[in-house]
């Protein structure tokens, strides 16, 4: 019936703001995620699983919580780097993009672990995803005024 499909409207929505509440609250609290990757091996997770009209809010999500594991632990560097390392060979392009988008953030450029996801992605069907893993192909400018890719 009508109201059915309202309600499922509603939900599709109501979780499209808590994907984005939680990106946006890993900006203004990077601590709360820092010390844990089960919030973004859920986030990753919700890729592969959400409806394609949830998918974009997820991908959100994930790049605005990125920046929150910056400075984590090596022990929850090792777990996001497993994950990030899954998630690049993922049928979900976004998933692939997200991974290749981590590692590119997360990981220095020595780290040759990094860099191998960048060139399994390198040939990605999807540009945006060849396009990130190029990035983390080049070397980086040290006369860049940009910060560094730690």
């Amino acid at each position: 019936d009508l109201r059915e499909g309202g309600d499922a409207q509603q939900a599709s929505l109501l979780k499209g703001f808590t994907y984005s509440a939680i990106g946006q609250l890993a900006q203004r609290a990077p601590n709360l995620f820092a010390s844990d990757a089960s919030i973004a091996e859920r986030l990753f997770a919700a890729l592969g699983e959400e409806a394609p009209d949830l998918k974009v809010s997820v991908q959100e999500a994930l790049s605005l919580c990125c920046g929150a594991y910056v400075g984590a632990s090596a022990e929850v560097k090792e777990r996001l780097m497993a994950l990030l390392q899954k998630a690049s060979q993922e049928p979900a392009h976004q998933a692939r993009f997200c991974g290749v988008y981590w590692v590119n953030r997360l990981f220095p450029f020595h780290d040759v672990r990094a860099r191998e996801v960048c060139v399994g992605a390198v040939g990605d069907s999807k540009v945006e995803v060849r396009e990130e893993a190029k990035r983390g192909l080049a070397l980086p400018d040290p006369s860049s005024s940009l910060p560094p890719l730690l």
